[in-house]
């Protein structure tokens, strides 16, 4: 990704982060939302 993406060593640890976060979250919200019956 630091070739291809131009981000720096440091930035990829933060973009991967939010992105873990991402999931977490959605996969969260979304079990909350489409509860089944």
């Amino acid at each position: 990704m630091i070739n291809v993406a131009g981000f720096s060593e440091g930035a990829i640890i933060f973009i991967m982060m939010l992105v873990g976060l991402g999931m977490v979250l959605g996969n969260v919200l979304s079990g909350k939302i489409f509860r089944p019956l």
